[in-house]
Parts: C-alpha cells; sequence; structure tokens
C-alpha cells in the first residue's frame, strides 16, 4: 500500500500505538471516502 509506506517513510508509525490497528482503520476511512465519491460523482 503506497499510504503505508509513505508513513512508515514519514515516521508516523512511531506515534501509533497498534500497527495493524491503525493500517485497518485507515483503510476503512480510504474505502469509505472512495465510495462516497463514487456514489456522488454518479448520482
Amino acid at each position: 500500500m503506497i499510504v503505508r509506506r509513505g508513513l512508515s517513510w514519514l515516521g508516523a508509525y512511531s506515534l501509533v500505538w497498534h500497527r495493524g490497528l491503525f493500517d485497518l482503520s485507515l483503510y476503512v476511512l480510504l474505502l469509505g471516502a472512495v465510495s462516497s465519491l463514487t456514489r456522488w460523482y454518479f448520482a
């Protein structure tokens, strides 16, 4: 995942308590944003 590599490079994971949960929540947020944008675009 490009976002995961970027966050790792920036050192953002040092501020995160549980990396796996953070990755899962980030995936859910991005998936929801893409779904919302496509629903808005094709409506």
